[in-house]
């Protein structure tokens, strides 16, 4: 996990760099293939799976910044909404792992026919995102804004741009 979160860092830093829409194509080439190559060799755990979903998932990390940068694709509500809640995911997502397994869901999912199986993954796909939405809007927003007024820092939603920015 350290290698993709530095990886993160690199196209963070570079992303002024990103603005060509040439990009594009080679980031969606990039993760299919890496995806695929991952697939191919099930790539469950080890190092395998940080070089081949790893990379595939850096992919997709630089397309967004690509064609947030060129202006190709802007973000809707929904989006920024996902966005705002990311962080809470990314910190609740072995919890909701967790639970997905020991209360059962999956097991009860696994048993269920094709259909209903998939549905039954993406509601609760769903559920974690409105759950993790709700903490963001109930908890860490509000702590955020705490905690900026008392250090004067720009608040959550433009906490990424420098002061200077317009």
């Amino acid at each position: 996990m350290l290698l993709e979160f530095l990886a993160g860092v690199i196209v963070y830093i570079h992303r002024a760099k990103l603005k060509s829409r040439v990009w594009i194509g080679p980031c969606l080439v990039a993760a299919a293939l890496a995806y695929a190559l991952g697939a191919r060799l099930h790539a469950s755990d080890g190092s395998v799976r940080i070089f081949t979903f790893g990379t595939a998932a850096v992919a997709l990390v630089m397309l967004a910044v690509v064609l947030e940068q060129s202006q190709t694709f802007v973000a809707n509500r929904f989006w920024v909404a996902l966005g705002n809640s990311s962080y809470t995911l990314y910190l609740a997502h072995l919890s909701l792992l967790v639970a997905f397994y020991f209360l059962g869901i999956r097991g009860f999912l696994a048993s269920q026919p094709g259909g209903v199986r998939e549905a039954g993954f993406f509601l609760y796909l769903g559920f974690c995102f409105w759950l993790t939405h709700w903490f963001y809007i109930r908890v860490e927003a509000p702590l955020y804004r705490w905690a900026s007024s008392a250090r004067s820092l720009p608040p959550p939603d433009r906490a990424w741009q420098s002061p200077n920015a317009k």
